[in-house]
């Protein structure tokens, strides 16, 4: 079982601070999400925790060594950062280069080829790619290997949807097979399906982690409402002190209450409901929350802040 661990990790770049004294963990058996907006540092990790930066202080590890102790790094590690593609080379021969590189033969390549479902192009020139067959084609040379490892920046983009429900099982299946899955990402919803524990920085810094689970437990529930009588049910709900916003039309809006609550409360003051609908938690609301350059960094970024509206619902 190998677990990655960024240790107090700092980088700058001259007077910039990329990385600001980060701490936090990635654990076999489970896929966790690195979070953050574009320039909060996430890159600059990655590429620090494989080898490609050095650290100004801090450390970053894969089972206890850093990622340049390792004699054979990528028989631990499957890296998909910059793709690094030659643009006249065929798939097979991308792949076979990789091969020879790490020591691994052409069964390999086969089960490589067959993991990123791209076996119909080995023969194609990947200049001819799109986005998302390269993508794919950056996965399956991650996993040349069989590594215990993978730490993948930004797997989604380009993907269809097809590719993303492919990328969300294969992911699901590679952590369940006791493997460590580190991915950075901007796509939040696909995220909240994918990842079981979430990692969110913000200018260099830590701002939670916590499993998916305990993040969108901190958010406020809320309901969907539609009755023809909307201007009395919202009245009688910002009465008993709850937050009422617009929703798609007249007759209907958002209450942050549980809708049980929300039933009984309506029943009780006379009001015919068309609609009660218990709105999906979603981890954007804590995400746009939790990067706000204007925000502190909570004290415990395990126990981060629980408190916030829900939006998007």
């Amino acid at each position: 079982m190998t677990t990655v661990a960024i240790d107090r990790l700092t980088k700058r770049f001259g007077q910039i601070e990329a990385v600001s004294d980060l701490s936090f963990s990635a654990k076999p058996g489970r896929v966790t999400a690195f979070l953050g907006p574009n320039g909060s540092g996430k890159t600059t990790t990655l590429r620090m925790l494989v080898g490609l930066a050095d650290p100004t202080s801090g450390t970053a590890t894969i089972d206890g060594r850093r990622y340049c102790e390792f004699e054979q790094p990528f028989h631990t590690v499957g890296v998909l950062l910059d793709g690094g593609f030659h643009p006249g080379r065929r798939a097979r021969d991308h792949l076979r280069i990789l091969a020879t590189s790490v020591g691994v033969g052409n069964d390999r390549i086969d089960a490589a080829l067959e993991f990123g479902e791209i076996g119909y192009a080995a023969s194609r020139r990947v200049g001819g790619f799109s986005t998302g067959m390269k993508q794919r084609l950056g996965l399956a040379a991650a996993m040349l290997t069989d590594p215990p490892v993978l730490i993948l920046d930004e797997p989604l983009n380009g993907l269809d949807p097809e590719g993303i429900q492919w990328l969300r099982q294969t992911l699901r299946n590679l952590a369940d097979e006791g493997r460590t899955v580190l991915l950075s990402s901007h796509v939040l919803a696909e995220t909240e399906q994918i990842a079981d524990d979430v990692v969110i920085i913000s200018g260099g810094k830590l701002r939670v982690e916590a499993s998916m689970n305990e993040l969108t437990g901190r958010l406020t529930p809320s309901v969907r409402v539609r009755t023809p009588q909307a201007a009395e049910a919202g009245k009688a709900l910002i009465d008993a002190g709850h937050v009422v916003a617009a929703g798609d039309g007249p007759d209907d809006f958002i209450v942050e209450a549980a809708a049980s609550e929300v039933g009984e409360l309506l029943g009780r003051a006379g009001i015919v409901l068309h609609e009660l609908t218990p709105q999906q938690k979603r981890l954007e609301s804590l995400y746009f929350q939790l990067v706000d350059p204007a925000a502190p960094p909570p004290d415990d970024p395990g126990l981060a802040p629980a408190t916030t509206s829900p939006e998007g619902s």
